[in-house]
């Protein structure tokens, strides 16, 4: 494995050159094309600079050859829900949270991806479990209380009867 090419990928990536991390972490793939946290950091390039099919590519690569590999399944999950692929995203989570039912993360992201494609109570049940299992996010309970009055203004009561806590 090629350390080296990674840390200067993800330096170059950190200063917003992203050719040139493309390039690092290109090099350490062709030494060794099973190297995770080189496709990993590849994608992560990819998508800085809004080659967003190519970064797909790479993290299901990542994913051929470790399935249950959260990270790239939570980045593929998350820019699914940046280029409008809620579906993608929705069924990348539910992988996830087969896998790890306690990431709190993901049910959050769950949550978002419910509410874009209109699911307002999926939403709401998936912000309540991310919050149950991280109170401290605020993220995640900000986004449970906008759920929830979303769902009084649509007139969804049942989505909208339990304190938010």
């Amino acid at each position: 494995m090629d350390g080296s090419s990674i840390r200067a990928g993800d330096n170059l990536g950190a200063d917003g050159e992203s050719q040139e991390a493309c390039h690092q972490y290109r090099e350490a793939i062709q030494r060794n094309p099973a190297f995770v946290p080189a496709r990993q950091g590849l994608a992560e390039a990819l998508f800085s600079m809004r080659q967003t099919d190519a970064a797909f590519e790479q993290l299901r690569e990542v994913l051929k050859t470790d399935p249950r590999n959260i990270t790239a399944r939570y980045t593929l999950a998350l820019y699914s829900i940046r280029e409008n692929q809620i579906r993608s995203a929705i069924e990348e989570l539910k992988v996830i949270l087969n896998y790890e039912p306690g990431f709190a993360l993901a049910h959050n992201l769950l949550g978002v991806a419910y509410a874009q494609s209109g699911n307002g109570p999926g939403a709401v049940s998936e912000f309540r479990e991310a919050v149950r299992l991280d109170p401290g996010s605020l993220e995640a309970r900000n986004n449970l209380k906008l759920a929830l009055e979303g769902a009084k203004k649509d007139g969804s009561k049942s989505a909208a009867q339990t304190d938010p806590r």
